[in-house]
């Protein structure tokens, strides 16, 4: 069916975004790209929001995994201009297999980079049926190969177990770079929410000689803060408001019952690997990419977690996507920003090629 949206949005994001400071930190905004208002949701965000809004008591609980994990009000679309060969790998680790998903490209040249993509859903949720449009958009736009790993989830399987999933995955591909076609120098890990954390996670077991580049969105970096009662930090014009506190209110609520169901008492939400905000040394980071959403509470301690990297020496751009809330990357087709986040990876994966 392809975009549900007009294509020349994109060009409105990128051609009207602007660098502004905030709490010192300096920030890219990709604006609104149909709304030129300040602090107003984007209007396909709007409307799917009062959707939930009207539903919210048939929203799935934390105890129901299956609601959780198969999510029709989800559907993503197919972008390319041609194909894209998927494969599937069964890796051995130890005991089990992970299942790896690889896209190659036709414009892919021998030894180009890979990004090493790590999903979200509060480390319970997602899979590749979810993120598999988004990927192969990446690889063609790119010509990088891209990689997928199906990680263990919780409740099933408690922290570390996801942790170890993904940096197993990374070791594959870095010790499979001959076969894939890749520089094992030139790996971009990226994630979103949860998949931030476990981007971060990965760093910091095999630091930046392992990983080139970080692009984390909207990742998860303090799952023991805070997220704060008030809406200061979150503006929005009167009529929207109510909406913008439903979106933020839902993943306040969230941080509790996820850590109690993936911890399992195994290991503390201090603990850097799945609050990377608690870090104390951060100067083995590559450099990193961090997309934020104006509507989203993670948002704040993201901004705290940018300023700790700078504050180390660390190359770090912040982007933050006005008018969108936590999980618009999921909307692909769907949400020009979704689209354009994908554009991002796929031109810093080029420039990795030239460098």
């Amino acid at each position: 069916m392809g975009r549900q949206y007009d294509e020349a949005l994109i060009g409105a994001i990128s051609g009207r975004s602007f660098i502004t400071e905030k709490r010192g930190l300096e920030v890219q905004i990709r604006p609104v790209p149909d709304d030129e208002r300040e602090h107003v949701l984007d209007p396909r965000i709007l409307e799917v929001s009062r959707k939930k809004m009207r539903n919210v008591s048939m929203s799935p609980s934390w105890t129901s995994l299956i609601g959780m994990r198969h999510r029709p009000d989800k559907p993503t679309y197919r972008l390319l201009d041609g194909e894209v060969q998927r494969d599937e790998v069964l890796m051995e680790a130890a005991d089990r297999y992970i299942d790896l998903f690889v896209w190659t490209p036709p414009n892919h040249k021998e030894a180009s980079p890979a990004l090493v993509y790590l999903h979200g859903g509060a480390f319970m949720a997602g899979n590749v049926l979810q993120f598999e449009h988004q990927l192969e958009f990446i690889a063609e736009k790119s010509g990088a190969v891209v990689v997928y790993p199906e990680y263990r989830l919780a409740p099933e399987t408690a922290f570390p177990g996801q942790i170890e999933d993904c940096v197993l995955a990374l070791d594959y591909v870095r010790e499979h770079a001959g076969d894939l076609g890749i520089d094992p120098h030139k790996i971009m890990v990226a994630g979103d929410s949860a998949g931030g954390s476990l981007t971060n996670a990965c760093v910091q077991l095999r630091g930046a000689g392992a990983v080139a580049h970080a692009f984390e969105i909207y990742p998860e970096v303090d799952l023991a803060g805070e997220q704060g009662e008030g809406y200061e930090d979150f503006p929005a014009i009167a009529d929207q408001e109510d909406v913008a506190r439903f979106r933020i209110d839902h993943l306040r609520d969230s941080d509790g019952p996820m850590v109690e169901l993936c911890a399992h008492g195994k290991m503390s939400p201090h603990d850097p690997l799945i609050s990377a905000l608690m870090l104390e040394d951060c100067t083995d980071f590559p450099s990193v990419t961090i997309v934020t959403s104006e509507y989203d509470p993670l948002r704040i301690p993201d901004e705290k977690w940018a300023t700790k990297l700078r504050s180390s020496g660390i190359d770090v751009e912040v982007i933050e996507y006005a008018g969108c809330d936590h999980g618009f990357f999921d909307h692909f087709g769907v949400y020009p920003q979704s689209e354009d986040v994908c554009l991002l990876m796929a031109e810093k994966l080029k420039e990795m090629a030239a460098q």
